[in-house]
């Protein structure tokens, strides 16, 4: 008997927990807007800010369809030298001027616009989920790089032949990305939570990264 009250009282907590205490009878009944900050990263000593907004209506009893656009930056620490050659011209004379940087850091604009699915576990309090999301990004890239060195020679001739290849930067423009993370909402008022996020995302061109996130939810 006591076993069989122990067992009752687990599947009532449980259903407490993870059951959702209204069922919507349609799809796309209920909307929510929430609007978020944070940071996301590729290696703990590069972080980048984060803002993205997010729109959800519901698709079956706990699941939701998401819709969101945002922006954040991306900071990749790279090391490699680039050299090449220019013209310059002083006093009417032309001269010719070979030289290198060293690259120390790509630099990544993001503005992602994203859709997705989120499942999650109704509670009053705590409502946990997961999330899986499908992205377009457009990317506005950059680099850092030292002040480096030149050399001036009188002819083009003259410039030693590893200055005379031209050096092409490959920076994508946009992108496609996957991600997949899991949060948790904590219930102010009925209408108001805060949203506690993490997920990361694969990029099709430029790294992957972690991203953390705070927003408020309606």
């Amino acid at each position: 008997m006591k076993k069989f009250l122990l067992i009752v009282l687990m599947l009532l907590s449980f259903n407490s927990i993870f059951s959702q205490g209204k069922v919507n009878e349609s799809i796309f009944t209920t909307f929510g807007i929430g609007a978020y900050g944070g940071i996301n990263l590729k290696t703990s000593s590069e972080i980048g800010g984060e803002f993205l907004l997010e729109g959800k209506t519901n698709l079956i009893e706990n699941l939701n369809l998401k819709l969101s656009l945002g922006y954040y930056k991306t900071l990749n620490p790279v090391n490699y030298t680039v050299k090449g050659n220019s013209i310059v011209i002083i006093d009417s004379i032309t001269y010719y001027a070979a030289g290198s940087y060293d690259v120390t850091k790509k630099i990544y604009d993001i503005f992602p616009f994203a859709l997705g699915f989120q499942y999650t576990f109704q509670n009053k309090v705590l409502s946990p989920y997961i999330t899986f999301d499908a992205s377009y990004n457009l990317i506005s890239p950059s680099i850092e790089r030292t002040g480096g060195y030149s050399m001036t020679y009188p002819s083009y001739e003259d410039i030693p032949d590893e200055y005379k290849v031209k050096h092409v930067e490959e920076n994508p423009n946009s992108s496609y990305g996957f991600s997949i993370g899991a949060g948790t909402v904590y219930h102010i008022l009925k209408k108001i939570g805060l949203d506690f996020r993490y997920f990361y995302k694969y990029d099709s061109e430029i790294v992957n990264t972690h991203h953390i996130l705070v927003g408020i939810v309606f």
